[in-house]
């Protein structure tokens, strides 16, 4: 629901965080998916090594490089949407009928002592979300929405000896789109795939990464990596919308194992970031922003069985803000006279030492036993304090008073392999609790005709993960399963407080101790079929009704004044309609027609069903797609 605001877990892609540094945010569409080699997923709290963006856990990308021979990889691929489950949602006919196609190349190659990875992906998308805008004349005009791109990556490295390489990689992203936060949420005559009457606003935007990196292996097999880049962002976006940022990352890491000391493993090092953003939605002003850290982490086995892994951060975070911020609030929909804000601004410098603890115990063969705890520490990005602008109907408001949030993280976790038969796989059950103090979220203000990031207090977030995977036969048919669960309990830690209480329960639709925009329960669940060169699978995910949301968005009509409390919105009417949560079916087919061709069929949301992860935003109704992938 937090689009636009900081992560609590850090993107990595080749040990380089991807997140935009100004909004502290990842754009998916910049990660080169046509070379992907694999993906880590670390989770709890990892800041001790990884810096205040990871103060959930890390998910690290890495691409691939060539192997002996080249290799060039082309996939096509069109999807058609059909119609949704009510036909009166559908605004489309057959000549504005929305679909989206694509084309991703990959080709990788060595040269000598050069090692070549080019990879583009073009996409163009006209979506099954309609807005309007006001012309001129003082009509209306629909526009479906559109969300067009185009990138090209350039990874090389140059291997000089064993003992050095020097790697250089660029990545190019442009694009255009039109913005869509609801769906109407008042107008009985528009369908739950129509925004709201209010502008969408449409922009171009470019991306570029940079990224040099160099990394000497000495004579005592200590390894020292040097890695920079130069990240730049222009959104370029009507209706104050718009954003910019030039950000300057540098990275010194030293890894060493030592054998005279039974194998222990340090890893150490120092990071600098460095941002200048001058943005629309951040009133027009210059911030800059400086994050520092220095890091170590040591990791040493005891009796084969025992692993032991320690780290500790020292983090500091300066900014460098404009003397005065003036603005004055502007709320779509109502004729309230608002005068200017004039706020005195003060450089700050922050700084705050984090430690990690992990534990990992084999008790048998394929029995493992496992334990953790993390300090957190995320500083506000620049979008989170002082975001300024319209989205949806709604404004958005700067808090120049918003402060860091701390919080720490422990999980005790069982994992047990196994092999019935042809049968083989793992399991894996784990309990975590996290604890935040003035957690930061965005919160419907001003008696919720506006949003804005604020500090909700002190939290606590537990419970229960499980999972499964497994692989096997049936005759000639090899199956692959995936399953987990994950439930979740998070709760206010001072909700017995009397002011808290009413507080919370004047802008949430709940009544309970639970925080917004949470489902308690997830489940996913994977399976695929293979037999000789013909494989079939589907994946289900069900997410659990979402209980909290902000109350404005049920009951507030924010197109009239004075503000009605009691007017029920039309997401109020979908989620009576849907009280028992969101059920997601997908399905897939695919035939490896040749050695090197393969053509796949896909069908999501297979059942149809009209259903929300976002409150306020449908996802997409039953869609079919048909990709082609070759090799040579």
């Amino acid at each position: 629901f937090s689009q636009g605001t900081g992560s609590r877990v850090l993107i990595l892609m080749d040990d380089m965080p991807v997140l935009q540094a100004d909004a502290g945010l990842p754009n998916w569409a910049d990660l080169p998916t046509e070379n992907i080699a694999q993906m880590e997923v670390l989770k709890g709290a990892a800041s001790a090594l990884y810096g205040s963006a990871a103060l959930n856990g890390v998910i690290n990308i890495r691409t691939a490089y060539p192997l002996n021979k080249p290799v060039t990889k082309v996939g096509v691929f069109g999807t058609l949407y059909g119609d949704p489950s009510n036909p009166s949602d559908k605004w489309w006919n057959g000549s504005n009928m929305p679909f989206e196609t694509g084309v991703q190349i990959a080709h990788r190659r060595k040269i000598g002592k050069f090692d070549v990875v080019l990879g583009s992906n073009l996409f163009y998308n006209r979506s099954f979300i309609r807005g309007f805008r006001t012309l001129d004349n003082g009509s209306i005009d629909s526009i479906p929405g559109y969300n067009n791109r185009a990138r090209v990556t350039i990874n090389t490295r140059y291997r000089h000896s064993e003992k050095i390489i020097f790697t250089l990689n660029t990545n190019v992203n442009i694009g255009s789109q039109n913005v869509f936060l609801f769906h109407n949420r008042n107008d009985t005559t528009l369908g739950f795939y129509e925004s709201d009457l209010a502008p969408s606003p449409r922009g171009q935007n470019f991306r570029m990464t940079i990224d040099p990196a160099l990394t000497i292996y000495d004579n005592f097999e200590g390894r020292h990596r040097f890695q920079f880049r130069y990240f730049y962002i222009d959104n370029n976006n009507e209706g104050n919308f718009g954003n910019s940022s030039n950000t300057f990352y540098g990275e010194y890491q030293f890894q060493r194992k030592f054998k005279e000391l039974n194998g222990l493993e340090l890893a150490a090092g120092i990071v600098g970031n460095h941002i200048i953003s001058d943005s629309d939605v951040y009133l027009g002003e210059i911030y800059q922003h400086s994050n520092m850290g220095i890091y170590a982490q040591l990791d040493y086995k005891l009796w084969d069985k025992l692993s032991i892994s320690a780290g500790m951060r020292f983090e500091l975070n300066a900014t460098v803000y404009p003397d005065t911020l003036r603005y004055t609030p502007s709320i779509p929909g109502l004729p309230i006279p608002f005068n200017e804000v004039i706020l005195p601004l003060k450089d700050t410098i922050e700084s705050k030492p984090i430690f990690r603890l992990g534990l990992s115990y084999k008790l048998a063969r394929a029995t493992f036993l496992r334990a953790s705890f993390g300090q957190g520490y995320r500083f506000p990005t620049v979008l989170e304090k002082f975001i300024s602008t319209s989205a949806g109907g709604i404004a958005i408001i700067p808090n120049p008073e918003l402060v860091s949030e701390t919080g720490w993280s422990a999980e005790i976790g069982f994992k047990q392999g196994f092999k019935i038969g042809k049968w083989k796989g793992f399991m894996d059950l784990a309990g975590f609790w996290s604890e935040y103090q003035n957690m930061m979220e965005f919160q419907a203000a001003f008696f919720g005709i506006a949003y804005q990031v604020q500090n909700i207090g002190n939290t606590i977030i537990n419970g229960l993960d499980f999972s499964i995977m497994g692989q096997g036969n049936i005759g000639p048919v090899d199956i692959d399963l995936i399953a987990g669960y994950t439930f979740l309990n998070p709760t206010y830690k001072d909700f017995d407080d009397s002011l808290s209480r009413v507080f919370i329960q004047q802008n949430s639709t709940s009544d309970e101790n639970i925080l917004k925009y949470r489902n308690r329960h997830t489940v996913k669940f994977d399976g695929q079929a293979t037999i000789k060169d013909f494989s079939i699978g589907f994946t289900v995910m069900y997410l659990s009704f979402m209980e909290a949301i902000d109350y404005f968005l049920e009951y507030g009509d924010n197109t009239s004044f004075p503000f009605d409390p009691n007017a029920e919105t039309k997401i109020y009417d979908f989620r009576q309609d849907n009280p028992d949560g969101s059920l997601m079916l997908n399905a897939r087919i695919a035939y490896q027609i040749t050695k090197f061709a393969k053509a796949s069929f896909l069908v999501n949301n297979v059942l149809n069903n009209m259903y929300s992860i976002q409150p306020g935003r449908v996802e997409a109704p039953i869609n079919f797609t048909l990709r082609a992938d070759f090799t040579f």
